[in-house]
């Protein structure tokens, strides 16, 4: 099972032109210059030959910028990237050109991968001379991570000053493709599992709650994922739905948790944000290596309850990818956290919400476990309750 690592599954997608710039050289104004001159010269001279040699001077400055634009724009290629990757981390991408009349003629093209979105066109990767290109031939190249989230295809500027070295023509390829981006994890150990063990921050302080606690009956069911043992196999309902399907035990005396993302809590930066969602997949990630399987909950207001949940480490790291510190910080609300929606679980609930956030430490009233991290905005602050764990920057991470 991967948590958001690079996915290996290619596909193939068609490059299209979309924009073009000219960068002139010294020598081409200088050659411009020089074959205007000897035109005017020749016309009050009546000299055919000084004629002749100013339009071939002139002709070679036209063809200089036509030509190769003529040639990059006749390119047809296509680009081979992973439809998932993690944010930060490198990954390739193979360009592969078809069969077109310029590529006999082209030669001398530099390819770089650009960040098309971007305003600047942040470079992404370094430079790569291409000396010869020709059909089925194939570019592979090593691109800088990108940033969470659902992004297009990086584009590709290809640029060059063949034949006659006066202008640089670059040209550049957008491909109509969607790059999953999920979040990074950093290592956790799971030291707050501890707390939940201890009981320090449940109702009543006693593990006879059963809050949070798991026993040996089963779960339920779901998919089968490669490594599971065929004991728990649940051959009924692998033949009705066609798939095979396993049953999810609860193990003796491990904490479980399930964990809610507060939408809905007064975040101050996207820092803080990509900080809290980094935490929230590396959590799930230890959740789902330790077989505890928690729920992701999206809190998108605190009075309508914990609302939709999913169970998949795909399906939430998807979840995750799709969340945008713009749209968290227009749905802010000002509501107070309603206890009510997590009255009665059987399992924990750890709450990722803002350090901003003055929620009580006393949760006699919740009737539930709750454990709360607190995502620190870069101002001085502290946990304020046995229920509460303060993350302040990647190197809290150690203390999870």
């Amino acid at each position: 099972m991967r948590f958001g690592r690079q996915n290996d599954a290619v596909e193939e997608t068609f490059c299209r032109t979309s924009a073009f710039k000219l960068r002139l050289e010294p020598r081409f104004v200088i050659c411009f210059l020089l074959g205007l001159g000897m035109f005017f010269i020749a016309s009050s001279i009546g000299s055919g030959w000084v004629l002749f040699l100013s339009v071939c001077v002139l002709s070679s400055c036209m063809l200089s910028f036509i030509l190769p634009l003529i040639l990059l724009r006749s390119l047809r290629m296509h680009l081979s990237a992973p439809e998932q990757v993690t944010s930060g981390d490198r990954f390739s991408m193979t360009l592969r050109f078809e069969q077109s009349w310029s590529l006999a003629l082209l030669r001398f093209v530099i390819l770089q991968v650009v960040d098309g979105s971007a305003p600047g066109r942040e470079k992404l990767s370094e430079a790569f001379l291409l000396e010869r290109l020709s059909a089925g031939s194939a570019a592979k190249f090593e691109v800088l991570g990108l940033k969470r989230g659902f992004r297009k295809i990086p584009a590709l500027t290809l640029e060059t000053s063949f034949p006659f070295g006066m202008v640089w023509v670059k040209v550049q390829f957008d491909a109509e493709k969607m790059i999953a981006v999920f979040p990074r994890t950093e290592p956790v150990e799971g030291r707050f599992l501890y707390r939940l063990r201890s009981g320090e921050f449940v109702p009543g302080g006693s593990q006879n709650s059963g809050s949070g606690y798991q026993s040996c009956s089963a779960r339920g069911v779901r998919k089968y994922v490669r490594g599971d043992s065929r004991r728990h196999m649940h051959w009924s309902l692998s033949a009705r739905h066609g798939q095979l399907m396993v049953r999810e035990l609860e193990k003796e005396g491990m904490p479980v948790f399930d964990l809610a993302f507060d939408l809905s809590s007064s975040w101050q930066n996207a820092e803080q944000f990509e900080l809290a969602v980094t935490a929230a997949a590396s959590i799930l990630k230890l959740g789902h290596n330790l077989g505890v399987h928690p729920d992701l909950y999206l809190l998108e207001s605190r009075q309508k309850g914990l609302g939709a949940f999913c169970t998949d480490i795909e399906e939430q790291l998807m979840r995750l990818c799709r969340l945008d510190f713009n749209e968290a910080k227009k749905n802010l609300l000002s509501e107070t956290f309603d206890f009510s929606c997590i009255e009665g679980r059987s399992r924990a609930l750890l709450l990722i919400s803002s350090a901003r956030e003055n929620l009580p430490t006393d949760l006699a009233e919740a009737r539930a476990a709750l454990f709360c991290l607190l995502i620190s905005d870069g101002e001085s602050a502290i946990a304020s309750g046995e229920n509460q764990l303060l993350l302040s920057g990647s190197e809290g991470f150690a203390d999870l």
